[in-house]
């Protein structure tokens, strides 16, 4: 197994359509609340997409401990390839 690096973050990649995130998100992040807590470090998600204004607090609540927002009208709608 290689080094934890304790500065390092694991990430989950969210995704929100129509001011909704996705339940698969969700589900992420619980599972990666759990490997980030087995490896000693902080849970990032990233959330790119238009108005998302009620969403971070959301994701931090179901887990994350930071997010990492990219807010923008081209970002809308979502699609899947693009976003991630």
């Amino acid at each position: 197994m290689i080094d934890v690096n304790p500065e390092g973050e694991v990430w989950v990649v969210a995704e929100a359509a129509d001011g909704q995130l996705r339940d698969i998100s969700l589900e992420l992040l619980n599972k990666a609340r759990e490997l980030a807590d087995e490896l000693g470090v902080a849970l990032g998600a990233t959330l790119a997409a238009h108005n998302t204004g009620a969403l971070a607090p959301l994701l931090i609540a179901h887990g994350a401990d930071k997010v990492y927002v990219a807010d923008d009208e081209l970002l809308e709608p979502y699609q899947t390839s693009p976003h991630t």
